[in-house]
Order: structure tokens, then sequence, then C-alpha cells
């Protein structure tokens, strides 16, 4: 090998890599968007935030063992997402019993990026409510059993074109997927 040349693998490696988040971004951005829990099974990347806005996110989230944790201790996972390219970005706040766990603007970006927010709650019945900044408002009550762990996904969708403005929850059991 001459000085200064690389392995072919080392020269491959980036446009690889590169050629396979454009394909990833292109199916992403050409697949319609959907409303329906059973369409939300798939499998992509879930974005997730930044250690330090998770650590900011849950110093005011301690009421009644209500808490942003790491992941892996979380008895709810909730991802939230932004659907609608009209409304891009949208200012998002989600509350677990009146606790204040999400309070951020959510770009559309290519449509398929959800956050995700570990959580930590005690068992038992828990009310999620969430608003945005464009007057939407809703709510969900999810019961978590003794020793298990819920995943629950919020979407805001809206199209000028006449879906109106509105968020739809996916909760369940089982580690949700996402097309």
């Amino acid at each position: 090998m001459q000085h200064g040349r690389r392995p072919l693998a080392e020269r491959a490696a980036l446009p690889l890599a590169a050629g396979v988040i454009c394909l990833l971004v292109a199916a992403c951005e050409s697949s319609p968007g959907s409303t329906s829990s059973e369409d939300m099974q798939g499998a992509t990347a879930t974005a997730e935030l930044p250690s330090s806005s998770r650590a900011e996110a849950s110093t005011g989230a301690r009421a009644g063992g209500v808490q942003l944790v790491d992941e892996a201790h979380a008895d709810l996972v909730l991802y939230v997402s932004n659907q609608s390219f009209a409304d891009s970005p949208v200012v998002i706040e989600v509350a677990i019993d009146g606790v204040a766990l999400v309070d951020q603007a959510f770009a559309v970006e290519g449509g398929h990026n959800w956050f995700t927010f570990p959580t930590s709650l005690p068992p038992g019945e828990h009310m999620l409510t969430a608003t945005s900044d464009t007057g939407v408002a809703t709510q969900e009550t999810i019961e978590i059993p003794e020793g298990e762990r819920r995943w629950a996904a919020l979407d805001y969708w809206y199209s000028p074109e006449g879906e109106p403005r509105r968020f739809t929850w996916n909760v369940s059991a089982e580690p949700i997927g996402f097309a």
C-alpha cells in the first residue's frame, strides 16, 4: 500500500453511510402519513432527546413520583411527534397527572421523527394531557400495572387540505414500532 492511501473499506465507509441515510430519508418522505395505530407498526429509528434536554425537563417533574428517567428505568416510554407539514414547528405540552413533562417546539422535518420521553410513574391509573399552541387539546387515561411497562405515542396532525388539527394516541403494552 502506498503512503497516504487508505484501504478501500475506509474510503467507502462514509459514502456508504451517507447513501443509506439518503435512502432512509427518501423512504420516510415518500410514504404517506397515516393515522391508525395499525399503520404505526413497522421499523424505523426514533429520535431521542439529548440527555441535557431530558435532565432540564426532569427538574420540575417530580411531584407524585412522576419524572423523566433513563429509558431502562421507565414505566412509561412516551413518544411525541409532529406529523403536520403545515404547522411546523408546533409547540406541544404534555403533562401526566398535572406534572408538566414536555414543553417544546416540534418540527415536522421528514415527518417520521419521534422524540422519546422515558418516564417513571407509580403503578395505577394516570391522566395524560396534551395541548398545542394551535389550540388543540386531548387527554388519555392509562393504567400502569405493578412491575410492568407501557408505551404511548402522541402524534399531532393537521393538513389544510381537509385534515383538522388533532392529536392521536397509541398506547401499548408492547414496544411501538414506527413506519
